[in-house]
């Protein structure tokens, strides 16, 4: 089983550190939100706004348990992922999973500048959008936080020390 989960709130840079944590490690990356485009076809954006939430979630649930064949894959899930059904169940049963955390001021400063659509955030002003991130990641963190570790995302060694950590739990 060895597979790594990095979750976390979007803009907490689970794709950036799961690519350099990969290469590091020479395993595969994988990322969640890409796997589901590219199998639909279509960006996510017009994924939420055809078939809407509840049908993303659904499928979004199939993808991530299709992660549990991957062996030395390091695995960056979508924000809201481990948050819905028995996601963070199936995360941490097949896998070894670090929680990204960044606090809501950093994610604001992030996801403004951030050039990757959004789906959840399509249409929102920067007040709208830090009302949403606080209360958002209120409710998300309680599943975020059942991760095995919590890293702070903002760490210059956030990816060595994650190494570390694999390396010690799957004796590499």
């Amino acid at each position: 089983m060895r597979r790594v989960y990095l979750v976390g709130f979007m803009g907490a840079g689970k794709t950036t550190v799961g690519r350099r944590l990969a290469k590091r490690l020479g395993w595969t990356f994988a990322d969640t939100d890409y796997i589901a485009e590219s199998e639909l076809g279509e960006k996510l954006t017009t994924v939420f706004a055809n078939k809407g939430e509840l049908w993303f979630r659904k499928y979004e649930r199939q993808v991530l348990h299709g992660t549990s064949e991957l062996v030395d894959t390091v695995i960056s899930t979508g924000g809201g992922t481990p948050c819905f059904y028995d996601n963070m169940d199936a995360i941490l049963e097949k896998g070894l999973c670090f929680y990204l955390y960044l606090p809501p001021k950093a994610i604001l400063s992030r996801l403004i500048t951030s050039k990757k659509p959004r789906p959840l955030l399509h249409e929102l002003t920067s007040e709208e959008l830090e009302g949403f991130i606080e209360t958002t990641l209120e409710r998300r963190d309680p599943f975020y936080r059942r991760a095995h570790f919590i890293i702070d995302a903002l760490s210059p060694d956030i990816v060595r020390y994650i190494e570390m950590r694999i390396r010690e739990h799957f004796e590499l």
